[in-house]
């Protein structure tokens, strides 16, 4: 059995720093809670680290999450929208449908699930858009959905997921 942190922002945002490391084993990190503006998942700068941000109001940081040491990170924080960042060096960033990890998700038609090389895997589900930033390096992208996370736009004439 892993080892399990919940981060719940039920009535707000935690305005403080988290930073958690998970050491040794299987460790997981769940986060949910109220609605942001924009949520961003930036990989590294080792593999099983990272950090998550939450905007309450764009460019507004209302909560930071550093990590290391985890195995995997499952966010269910509505978002307009979510940025995720590669790193400088060519990477290879990949979408696909996600596990719809139980008892965490429970959602239909299901959630996606982000990886960067081999950093730490980041499922989702409750936003409106993913914008995947490549960084500097020689990049390649692969887009394999066959069922639309939840939350994810479907609406004709919007663009619900940016490569760049």
């Amino acid at each position: 059995m892993p080892d399990l942190v919940t981060v719940f922002g039920g009535s707000g945002f935690i305005g403080t720093q988290i930073s958690y490391d998970g050491g040794t084993g299987d460790d997981v990190l769940q986060v949910s809670g109220v609605a942001a503006a924009r949520n961003t998942y930036t990989v590294g700068p080792e593999n099983g680290s990272g950090r998550l941000e939450y905007e309450a109001v764009l460019g507004t940081v209302a909560m930071r999450i550093n990590f290391a040491n985890l195995e995997p990170v499952l966010d269910n924080v509505p978002s307009a929208q979510l940025v995720v960042n590669a790193t400088p060096a060519n990477n290879a960033i990949t979408l696909l449908d996600g596990p719809n990890t139980q008892p965490f998700f429970n959602l239909t038609p299901g959630t996606g699930l982000i990886t960067v090389d081999s950093f730490e895997s980041y499922e989702f589900a409750a936003k409106a858009t993913v914008l995947l930033n490549g960084g500097a390096g020689s990049d390649t992208f692969s887009i394999n959905l066959l069922n639309t996370p939840f939350g994810l736009t479907t609406t004709p004439g919007t663009t619900a997921i940016t490569v760049n």
